[in-house]
């Protein structure tokens, strides 16, 4: 059978190709398929230009440039993938958060990250260090129950944005955890301008919600153990086989529902 990377691989390039067509770098032109490729390559591996460069027969600034024009026409259809639900499906995302975590009136999940990039050239540069002390634009997206972008801002400090139209919101990594693994780019330091950092990453959260549309399943996530990541398990039966995001995500869920039981 076909492949069904492949498949999204056109219909991916089919639908940009009418934002973004060949162009011709220093008189050579290269196919819009290629360069589709060459960005989603970048975007899912987070791999070095130069050695994109090397694998495609192209130089590493055109690799850059590439990346950086793929990832514009992506952003440009922003608004047909990342929507604030309707009334209709508002209505549809309280009952189905309500089944999940059994907590009322949520119509979306806020979550936040540090994107790390490098050090800006510019004057306000220290307005991106975080507190970790490195440079970073920190990341906030609103998620629905089918772990699609809804909403998606960016800051330059650790400043949360919240915005008032949720009636009820919960911390909900998953989706971070999600796109982290589908981009791995967004795991390495983004050695652009930063207003060019803010297009790859909102580039992938567009891509996060095309796949998901699409039927595309979410990656497994590794049981890397991460040592910041305490877990009580006192009083708890829970599998033996179960990894530790399984009982991470079970144990907040039993936290929220106690909540909502004796408030």
């Amino acid at each position: 059978g076909v492949c069904p990377i492949q498949v999204l691989c056109s219909d991916i390039i089919c639908l940009l190709e009418p934002k973004h067509s060949s162009h011709s770098f220093r008189g050579r032109p290269i196919p819009h398929s290629l360069q589709v490729l060459i960005t989603l390559r970048y975007l899912a591996c987070g791999t070095f230009h130069q050695e994109s460069g090397d694998l495609c027969g192209v130089s590493e600034p055109t690799v850059c440039e590439i990346v950086h024009k793929v990832c514009n026409a992506i952003c440009e259809l922003k608004d047909n993938y990342i929507k604030f639900p309707d009334a209709a499906a508002q209505v549809i995302y309280k009952v189905e958060s309500y089944d999940y975590g059994k907590f009322p009136g949520v119509i979306g999940c806020i979550d936040r990250c540090h994107v790390y990039i490098k050090c800006p050239s510019t004057t306000d540069a220290e307005e991106y260090r975080n507190h970790k002390i490195w440079f970073s634009i920190n990341i906030q997206g609103v998620c629905t129950p089918t772990m699609q972008f809804s909403n998606i801002v960016w800051v330059r400090t650790d400043q949360l944005l919240v915005h008032p139209y949720l009636h009820a919101v919960t911390p909900d990594g998953a989706l971070v955890w999600c796109m982290e693994e589908l981009f791995q780019c967004l795991k390495n330091t983004l050695r652009f301008e930063t207003r060019r950092c803010c297009i790859v990453i909102i580039a992938t959260a567009v891509l996060h919600n095309y796949i998901k549309h699409h039927g595309w399943p979410d990656p497994e996530i590794e049981d890397d153990n991460d040592p910041e990541i305490p877990i009580v398990e006192a009083n708890m039966d829970l599998p033996a086989e179960w990894t530790r995001l399984q009982k991470l995500l079970t144990l907040v869920l039993l936290h929220f529902s106690l909540l909502h039981l004796y408030s």
